[in-house]
């Protein structure tokens, strides 16, 4: 008798015995992480995707006459690309980020009829790269749809910079447009049960259960505090400047240690945090072959510890040209973990905001006024550090 082989995900804990369920998973759960990427399983095939539609239609275009059974328990667990094995070290170009720059195809509308069957997993998880949650398991249905829709919500509001509004239309429109689907889909069940005389109230009462996937992440409100409980949403606080009971002049600042703890939970900035990026040929290529990190006494001691790298720019959100230019024109101050290579330093996701002020509180106040809350906590990095958990196991990182 053939032996089975279980399917388990890398990502998550989500493991089964059927390899269509395991890809649904895959594409599912984990399609709106950063960097997803998924290698065609046949043997030969070097083809990698992002989208579950095109991966379906690619198997039923390319490998209609294999045996998929049998190429997917070759394969097993090899199929998922990890981001390191997409930016080996070799090359800086071949080490940059590949960043989607259109939005990939909604999963629920995806037309299959021609492609491969995926059947649908039970249980699903999720370990997400840019936000990691503590508590991943999303077992159920609705919690796995709830799940499926603040990461699509979140995606699309980012990446093409919508306001709550606009956001909050894409969101009725799609909970209407599911309704009608859903009527329509019970209508069809109930007509052809009753044509057999069979029972559709356990599978009816099934659709409900999806009629509405934005139920948790309706609001505004509801968005943000499903963000904070499931993607570690690290959120800005008010500090306030000069008369603190009249409140009027204030800035925004997101806590350094908790932004980098959040920040370095992530297992890829982990590893690549700890990795030596040193040049060994004598020459400088980095920050960390410059004598002020080589012959600083602090980095010689902590090899490993953070180096951070600030910067600030203004930003004019009026009319250059117009006679009130500069009242309204913003300081922003943000940072970047020097210990990270040079082609991931410079990508969107891994510079971190730290403080937006208006100019005129600036000018006023000074920067060292403004940055007084940021320079407390590269103090307290430097002496104490901050824990950051990692597989189950507690590491200290300091900085500076």
């Amino acid at each position: 008798m053939e032996e089975a082989v279980s399917y388990r995900c890398s990502c998550c804990s989500f493991c089964c015995l059927s390899w269509r369920e395991f890809y649904r998973h895959r594409f599912l759960t984990h399609s709106n992480e950063f960097n997803f990427m998924m290698r065609c399983f046949v043997e030969g095939c070097s083809q990698t995707f992002r989208c579950y539609s095109t991966f379906a239609s690619h198997l039923f275009r390319k490998h209609c006459g294999a045996d998929l059974e049998s190429e997917a328990k070759k394969s097993a667990h090899s199929s998922y690309v990890r981001p390191e094995e997409n930016f080996p070290q070799t090359s800086q170009s071949e080490y940059s980020l590949v960043v989607e720059d259109e939005l990939e195809e909604d999963i629920c509308s995806m037309d299959l009829s021609n492609a491969v069957d995926f059947s649908s997993a039970d249980e699903i998880s999720d370990l997400s790269w840019v936000d990691p949650p503590p508590s991943t398991d999303v077992s159920p249905n609705s919690n796995r749809l709830s799940h499926f829709a603040a990461l699509f919500l979140l995606n699309v509001k980012e990446r093409y910079q919508l306001i709550q509004s606009s956001l909050n239309f894409i969101t009725q429109q799609i909970q209407q447009m599911i309704s009608f689907t859903i009527d329509d889909i019970a209508e069809v069940i109930h007509k052809f049960c009753s044509e057999q005389g069979a029972s559709e109230i356990p599978l009816t009462e099934q659709l409900e259960s999806f009629r509405n996937p934005f139920l948790h992440v309706q609001t505004e409100y509801m968005q943000n505090k499903y963000y904070r409980e499931n993607f570690n949403l690290v959120e800005p606080v008010t500090v306030s400047l000069g008369d603190v009971v009249s409140g009027d002049e204030n800035f925004q600042y997101v806590p350094l240690l908790q932004g980098l703890q959040r920040f370095l939970e992530h297992p890829e900035v982990f590893d690549e945090v700890l990795r030596d990026n040193r040049r060994c040929d004598g020459l400088i290529g980095d920050y960390c072959d410059g004598h002020f990190i080589t012959d600083n006494a602090y980095f010689q001691e902590i090899p490993n510890a953070l180096q951070l790298v600030m910067y600030y720019d203004e930003v004019e959100t009026c009319d250059v040209l117009a006679s009130h230019r500069g009242v309204h024109k913003l300081g922003v101050f943000y940072y970047t973990i020097a210990n990270l290579h040079p082609a991931l330093r410079s990508t969107h996701r891994c510079i971190q905001l730290i403080v937006v002020v208006t100019h005129p509180l600036l000018k006023k106040y000074g920067f060292g006024e403004i940055l007084n809350p940021f320079i407390k906590d590269v103090k307290t990095l430097y002496k104490d550090g901050i824990i950051v958990v990692n597989n189950g196991c507690q590491n200290r990182f300091m900085g500076l």
